[in-house]
């Protein structure tokens, strides 16, 4: 399955320099329940507003309440609902190498991607199709906590 290996990348112009959250053009990195990396390009219109990926019969619904990555994510297969992740802003800001193409000339050129990865912290529910939830997990700033 296709989407399970795919890196999505939502916008192609990535910011180049650190941004804190009032001034929020800036990469989110999230990690799904399906293994998929999600990159997303917030700015200070996402607060409090929904986010729809796509991919195949996979929808990711984002509620970003902040330009660090705070809220949850929904995942749904063909409609249904599967599984609710939390998450908490990310402690720092990262950096990453990325491969840039230009789209006219081809050329490529490499530079310092900053993002944000926000982590996992709260419960994490796993749903059937008639909306009951099948499993919980626990989650405390990204690390998986047992027997709480």
């Amino acid at each position: 399955m296709r989407y399970l290996t795919a890196i999505l990348l939502i916008f192609a112009c990535l910011s180049s320099s650190a941004q804190d959250s009032n001034n929020c053009k800036i990469v989110l990195h999230y990690q799904t329940i399906l293994g998929v990396n999600i990159y997303a390009y917030a700015n200070p219109e996402w607060k409090f507003r929904d986010y729809y990926r796509s991919d195949d019969t996979i929808t990711f619904k984002f509620h970003v309440e902040d330009c660090m990555g705070q809220g949850h994510m929904d995942t749904y297969k063909d409609r249904v609902l599967i599984a609710r992740q939390y998450f908490i802003n990310s402690l720092g800001t990262l950096k990453a190498y990325t491969t840039n193409i230009n789209a006219v000339t081809l050329e490529e050129w490499i530079s310092v991607e900053t993002y944000f990865e926000p982590l996992e912290d709260g419960i994490r529910s796993y749903y059937d199709s008639t909306g009951n939830i099948i499993k919980k997990q626990k989650f405390k700033r990204g690390i998986e906590v047992q027997g709480e």
